[in-house]
């Protein structure tokens, strides 16, 4: 009897631990597109304290989905041959997270490479994530997209004004 007791006791424990945690996931849905066309197979990293936690591609249709811990800094790298690599930053940092909104989509928009040029990588995240609480909801930080947008608008222009020969500045991009 007093066996049955303490692997009942073992049990129920056991189930509160595991069974009815309140262990909350957040969730960031994409579609990585060139052009506004998506890009199938783009690997997609997830880097977690300067380690990679998760990979995947994106499926036929350029769909991906990442899933971590709250209280988290992530980065999304986005990376195919052929393309330049890119992340966005997500901050899944949160003081009562059992009352939020854990899903977030959003699109990336890759460009082709020059031709010619070893595989490069924009320097600053094209984004970067956070909670907003007047919203209840994960979205892109504003004033980070008002600096870095202008910043990758130049870059996207001497892409196109430069021919494959040409050097792209390197304060802008790095080595992939």
């Amino acid at each position: 009897m007093i066996k049955s007791l303490q692997i009942c006791a073992c049990l129920f424990g056991i189930f509160l631990c595991f069974g009815f945690s309140d262990v909350k996931l957040v969730t960031f849905n994409g579609t990585v597109k060139n052009n506004g066309i998506p890009v199938k197979n783009v690997h997609v990293y997830v880097f977690e304290a300067g380690q990679i936690k998760s990979e995947i591609y994106t499926d036929s249709t350029g769909r991906f989905e990442v899933t971590s811990y709250f209280n988290k800094m992530l980065y999304i790298h986005v990376v195919k041959e052929g393309y330049i690599a890119q992340s966005i930053r997500a901050n899944t940092r949160l003081f009562n997270k059992a009352q939020y909104n854990t899903q977030m989509n959003f699109d990336f928009k890759i460009i082709k490479q020059l031709k010619g040029k070893e595989p490069m990588k924009f320097k600053d995240p094209l984004g970067k994530i956070k909670y907003n609480y007047a919203l209840n909801m994960f979205q892109f930080d504003t004033a980070y997209q008002a600096v870095i947008t202008p910043k990758y608008e130049v870059f996207l222009k001497s892409l196109e004004e430069k021919d494959a020969g040409s050097e792209v500045d390197s304060t802008i991009v790095t080595p992939q």
